[in-house]
């Protein structure tokens, strides 16, 4: 399953520092664009591409464990950009 978030204006920068953030909070990244995240919850690991020309970051789930279904991924997922999105609006760096 994948997911496209756009409307954001993020920046390759916003990203870089969201990616420092959860990072910081226990997930492991690898790779740049795209980036491979594994979460170290449920098996769950998260494809990240974005796209600086429609400023959209497209979301995919890669792994997860049989018993996580993928909308319980997506609203966690849900929750993240919305935070991005009250700190870019509140003009708050990531």
């Amino acid at each position: 399953m994948e997911k496209t978030y756009s409307g954001m204006n993020l920046s390759a920068n916003d990203i870089n520092n969201y990616t420092k953030y959860i990072v910081s909070h226990g997930a492991k990244v690898t790779g740049t664009n795209p980036m491979v995240v594994d979460t170290g919850l449920h098996g769950i690991v998260l494809s990240l591409c974005f796209n600086d020309k429609t400023k959209s970051l497209l979301v995919k789930v890669i792994k997860k464990n049989f018993y996580v279904p993928d909308s319980a991924v997506f609203n966690e997922v849900d929750k993240g950009i919305e935070k991005i999105k009250q700190q870019l609006s509140a003009g708050c760096k990531l």
